[in-house]
């Protein structure tokens, strides 16, 4: 059944009415770009929005009141109701904590467009040209970072000689082609060159054209849309005289926050109103230099994903790899914060949680999510998040996503409710075994915990991630926890979810164990390991298993227990010394 849609009066006696108000009307001032309200009156349900809000008081009454929950791409949930009852006089007004909220798991890809706004995101990098049907997007419509090589790219193109009958969008497209991108990992354009700033600015006009040619539309009057204009990810500083002079003062952040407050002044003639965003990712910070109202700071952080933003117990010895923690970005982000207020700037805030590479353990983290989305947002001043997921859904990837996608929504959320949204997530996804499978998740946080040292998801191995000494003492029960999961589950898809959990557990499980029922065991031990790492051998292959982000480690060719499978696999389980057992 489908209810009739008609503009004006409705045509029967009971009705949904969609109230759109211009942002520019006194309502739509007070409601904002993404602010609703809705309510109950004589049975008819009205519904007030601008921009998106409409849009999203629709997704709440769904969830709320007809209980839908857009899980995954591939997937949505809807609880049985024989009849829905919104009462009389109910009243929901709400307006987002967050201006700027993204998470790329699995919500950026062109099949995903029905499930990324549902759930409130409002981002960049969605591949979905018709934005405007969904109230437009709030990040960059082109780059979303490393932005300076996109640009310099364009700027060193050139414009093919005969351009008979070629469009404007062809001509940019062919210059674009044409371009050298510089070497994103060993350059940094000079901060106080006028010629390298023209190729950037002009690289960015060009860039932002050919985009909308794309069908991104650019809407910067009500200041929803922001270009980025951000360095690349490394550590290649311009170091010339003026930019030493610069940056011995005002750190490096401050040397390109000078270019960032140059572009956002001069982009005013082209885009009146257009808001820049520039990305930091050095922990000083300047002393002098101060960020355009119009500018956005995007600072990329969270040196230790063992610890939570705000604990004293960041390690000073036996740290990171690299010798970082989370207190370099605690002191970056009060000053950030404390200074983006001042001037009116916005802060978001860029969150790298996820396993980048070795994909049969994840990041154990999930109670983090919780804990420094709060801080972030009543320590700090955050008022975005750019969440940066990926990797594969073997274990929890796709889980820290999605309740973190509704603790953007909702970051008032308890931890007691965020427990209940994982819990949700792992009975759809996985059948009637969630609490067991909470446990097994709790059980892997508790094992992180214990590794007794910080760690870095992208920079970190296994065993540098997880006590091998937990791991063997409870493998037993962790993985009795899975097979009753795999007993309860529902479906095919459930299990077949589960099994691929199993292969986890037992990678980790069995190469903490391998010195104590392998090496050293007996003949019975031995059997049984022998057993254990087939069957997940076997599973491996059945399910098509990546082991790594790249070509780099795969499934071995051979099925071979007399080696820890975190050698076979992985060559080594840690970086570090005396920590692979």
């Amino acid at each position: 059944m489908s209810l009739p849609i008609c503009n004006g009066e409705a045509t029967t006696e009971k009705a949904f009415y969609l109230i759109q108000y211009s942002t520019k009307s006194e309502r739509g001032q007070e409601l904002g770009i993404e602010g609703y309200k809705y309510e109950v009156k004589d049975g008819n349900v009205y519904i007030e929005g601008t921009y998106r809000g409409t849009m999203y008081a629709v997704y709440d009454i769904l969830e709320d009141y007809l209980g839908v929950r857009f899980v995954a791409d591939d997937e949505t949930f809807v609880y049985k109701n024989r009849t829905v009852d919104i009462p009389e006089g109910t009243v929901s007004e709400y307006q987002p904590t967050l201006v700027f909220r993204h998470a790329c798991q699995t919500y950026e890809k062109s099949g995903a467009v029905m499930h990324y706004f549902p759930n409130r995101l409002n981002g960049t990098q969605l591949y979905a040209n018709n934005h405007k049907r969904f109230g437009t997007l709030s990040g960059p419509i082109y780059s979303n970072a490393h932005s300076f090589l996109e640009y310099w790219k364009m700027s060193s193109g050139t414009v093919p000689e005969d351009t008979t009958g070629m469009t404007e969008q062809q001509i940019l497209e062919a210059k674009f082609a044409s371009g050298i991108a510089p070497d994103a990992y060993g350059w940094q354009p000079c901060a106080t060159s006028d010629k390298d700033y023209t190729k950037l600015f002009n690289g960015m006009l060009e860039c932002n054209k050919m985009s909308m040619y794309w069908g991104n539309e650019l809407h910067y009057e009500d200041e929803i849309s922001v270009m980025s204009f951000s360095i690349l990810d490394n550590q290649k500083y311009c170091t010339c005289r003026k930019c030493s002079q610069i940056s011995k003062n005002e750190g490096f952040s401050g040397l390109y926050l000078q270019l960032y407050n140059r572009a956002v002044v001069d982009v005013q003639e082209y885009y009146p109103g257009l808001r820049l965003y520039g990305i930091v990712y050095a922990k000083d910070f300047p002393v002098t230099i101060k960020p355009h109202d119009n500018l956005v700071i995007l600072y990329c952080g969270v040196s230790c994903d063992n610890h939570i933003l705000g604990m004293e117990d960041c390690y000073e010895s036996g740290g990171q790899l690299n010798n970082m923690k989370n207190d370099h970005d605690l002191v970056a982000l009060s000053f950030w914060g404390d200074l983006c207020k001042e001037t009116g700037a916005e802060l978001w805030f860029w969150i790298y949680p996820i396993n980048y590479h070795y994909y049969l353990a994840d990041c154990p983290n999930i109670p983090n999510l919780y804990y420094n989305t709060k801080y972030l947002i009543d320590e700090c001043g955050v008022n975005g998040i750019y969440y940066e997921g990926g990797g594969t859904d073997y274990i929890f990837e796709a889980l820290k996503a999605y309740v973190t996608v509704q603790l953007m929504w909702d970051p008032s959320m308890t931890y007691e409710e965020f427990c209940d949204v994982i819990k949700e997530y792992l009975y759809i996804r996985y059948g009637n075994g969630y609490e067991e499978l909470f446990t097994y998740m709790e059980m892997l946080t508790e094992a992180g915990d214990q590794c007794g040292t910080c760690f870095i998801n992208n920079f970190d191995r296994p065993g540098d991630m997880y006590s091998y000494e937990y791991l063997a003492e409870n493998y037993y029960e962790m993985r009795g926890l899975l097979e009753t999961a795999y007993e309860k589950a529902i479906t095919d898809d459930h299990r077949a979810r589960i099994e691929r959990m199993m292969v986890c557990c037992d990678f980790m499980g069995l190469s903490s164990l391998h010195t104590e029922m392998y090496e050293n065991g007996d003949e019975a031990s031995r059997a049984e390991y022998t057993e254990r790492y087939t069957w997940m051998y076997n599973k491996l292959r059945e399910h098509n298993m990546r082991v790594f982000s790249s070509d780099m480690y795969s499934v071995p060719s051979k099925c071979d227990p007399t080696i820890n499978p975190m050698v076979q696999i992985y060559e080594e389980g840690s970086r570090r010394h005396n920590v692979y057992p």
